[in-house]
């Protein structure tokens, strides 16, 4: 398929070589992407790594891995300052978790390309209902292997005497309590 426009082309009269500068072949490559592709795209993924700019922007690596668990795809995402500020509560309330590294999501994006940057999706919506749906799922998971290895039951087993001596708070250092 050949997407060159015949103006953008030169010639080489020495090589009679077909020459296109980068910046016509990026302009090409630009109209070719954002024209083939609907407005908005809902997009499932995996985050990779996550940056907050100072300026409040949010930079993602979107992935998706494969089978073996290594990198099959990915994409670098931005979410500007001023959706970031509506979207970034709405997930942390929702899910209860900030948007982190290894989180599967569902993102609403529209792709764009720059002749500077190369291709890059900028995030419209998230829906957190997405990454609740896979986080219950793993703790169904757990759940039914402490169950099937019989560490759901342990702690009811054990007599609690009448008068306890000793009480053990089990916590993180940085806890509160």
């Amino acid at each position: 398929m050949c997407i060159f426009v015949r103006e953008a082309v030169k010639i080489d009269k020495m090589s009679n070589r077909e020459i296109v500068g980068l910046f016509e072949l990026q302009s090409k490559l630009k109209g070719v992407v954002e024209s083939s592709l609907p407005a908005r795209i809902w997009l499932r993924a995996e985050t990779g790594e996550v940056k907050l700019h100072s300026a409040g922007h949010c930079y993602l690596d979107l992935i998706e891995k494969a089978d073996n668990g290594g990198v099959r795809a990915k994409v670098q995402a931005i979410v500007w300052a001023s959706t970031f500020r509506m979207l970034r509560p709405f997930f942390e309330t929702t899910t209860g978790r900030p948007l982190e590294r290894g989180l599967k999501i569902l993102v609403n994006v529209t792709v764009q390309y720059s002749q500077l940057y190369g291709l890059s999706l900028v995030v419209n919506d998230i829906d957190p209902s997405f990454t609740i749906g896979d986080q219950e799922a793993k703790r169904q998971q757990t759940i039914a292997r402490l169950k099937k290895e019989g560490m759901m039951e342990m702690n009811g087993q054990l007599e609690i005497p009448l008068l306890p001596r000793r009480i053990a708070v089990v916590s993180s250092e940085s806890a509160a309590g």
